[in-house]
């Protein structure tokens, strides 16, 4: 191991301890072994430890600030330190390292907001209620199926609802009201289709289902918040690089993360620009980690675009538009090698999130692209599926059946994939 590799990656605890013994040899201490139990082994237990901590925080505070591709947040994966992705998320070394040096603001998650209409039409008697006094379910299936389990949400302050003089509202019987929700659990979990929440505190002939989507975000990907942060250069230029369509697709000028007009950070996460772009005609098309990105993504983009290139003036043709879905149905049968824990559901959640992951990655338009269009591999597919998870050999995926999908400018692939699709043999 070479210098720069000892400086990032730690010693193991087990190479402590041997270091401490080997110590205490050439001191020319009698010892041989740890001897388990005793105060003066408890002793050495307690340095090793300490010297184990001590090494791994400078370790991690080294990648941290030499490289991007090193450096982490709690709760990223970390290939040198698999605790790492267990913490609660959080401003780390990355999210500092992004804003300090490239000027760009990774984006936190959010809590998903929308609107109910609350129903008293039927109602005998007006309801008076505060904020937050309410509590709404996700209850009515829109055909992706409920989360489990279902997430809640209350009802959120707003000056303008809210007169009375005690701070609540009072809907009078036979009328109705439109107010703010916000989810009790942050991130894109709680995010809901129109039609999907139902009233669940207690009131008689009282209704309430939320008129638009509920919408949150996840705390900005690490590996697309450091693209971001390559691609930062590219905002100051005034020839409008394919860079800067894609810098300014999720983020301001200034570095900011870019909000839709819901105030939800817009989750666009790739994107492709048209290759006729040196003849002054910019065709872009937007995805998130799903497929297609939300209308109020798509305009919050255009626009952040638009008003960033606008220093072109009329040399530009520019076009923005969610890329179009292509449904990549995947199933297939893996074996795995039984032990204790170890269960065919287990296996089938870590097979589907490693396709998850896979599918979110890839680029719009495919891989090896010719003029804009290019494909998916299903050797690719293959390779998510075989190592997702340990002791899990004999993967076969049995579609898609061809070598690969053929994906046109424009599209991005679509995971149609459930547990059901596989078929998983403990042995």
């Amino acid at each position: 191991m070479g210098l720069y590799e000892e400086l990032i990656q730690s010693e193991t605890l087990a190479a402590i301890r041997d270091k401490i013994i080997g110590f205490a040899q050439a001191a020319e201490l009698k010892i041989t072994s740890w001897v388990s139990g005793d105060v003066g082994e408890q002793i050495l237990q307690t340095v090793a430890a300490l010297e184990f901590a001590k090494a791994g925080t400078i370790a991690k505070a080294i990648r941290g600030f030499t490289s991007l591709d090193l450096s982490v947040d709690p709760g990223d994966p970390d290939p040198y330190d698999a605790s790492n992705e267990l913490q609660p998320a959080a401003r780390g070394l990355l999210s500092h390292f992004g804003e300090n040096t490239f000027g760009t603001v990774r984006a936190e998650a959010s809590l998903a907001t929308g609107t109910v209409e609350f129903d008293n039409s039927a109602g005998i008697v007006a309801r008076t209620f505060a904020p937050y006094a309410l509590t709404f379910t996700w209850t009515v299936d829109l055909g992706g199926g409920i989360p489990d389990p279902p997430p809640t949400y209350r009802n959120a302050e707003d000056d303008s609802i809210y007169v009375n003089m005690d701070g609540t509202v009072t809907v009078p019987a036979g009328d109705t009201l439109l107010i703010p929700v916000v989810a009790e659990e942050v991130g894109t979990r709680s995010n809901a289709g129109p039609g999907a929440l139902s009233l669940t505190t207690s009131m008689v002939n009282v209704t309430a289902t939320n008129t638009t989507a509920i919408v949150g975000a996840d705390r900005e990907d690490a590996e697309v918040y450091r693209e971001k942060c390559r691609q930062s250069g590219a905002r100051l230029s005034f020839s409008d690089p394919e860079d800067a369509y894609k810098y300014f697709a999720s983020k301001n000028l200034d570095g900011t993360p870019l909000l839709n007009e819901l105030g939800a950070p817009v989750a666009i996460t790739r994107v492709q620009v048209s290759q006729e772009s040196d003849t002054g005609i910019v065709d872009v098309w937007f995805a998130d980690d799903d497929g297609e990105p939300s209308s109020e993504d798509v305009d919050a983009a255009n626009a952040n675009i638009e008003l960033a290139t606008s220093a072109i003036g009329d040399a530009i043709t520019y076009t923005g538009q969610a890329a179009t879905e292509v449904t990549v149905s995947v199933a297939g049968t893996a074996k795995v090698k039984a032990a204790p824990g170890v269960t065919t559901a287990l296996v089938r959640a870590a097979i589907l999130e490693a396709l998850a992951k896979l599918f979110k990655a890839y680029p719009i338009g495919g891989r090896d692209q010719v003029a804009g269009a290019g494909v998916m591999y299903t050797t690719d597919i293959h390779g998510a599926v075989a190592t997702s998870y340990p002791g899990l050999y004999n993967a076969v995926v049995t579609t898609p059946a061809g070598a690969t999908t053929a994906l046109d400018e424009g599209e991005v692939a679509k995971l149609d994939s459930d547990a059901a699709d596989w078929t998983v043999t403990l042995v």
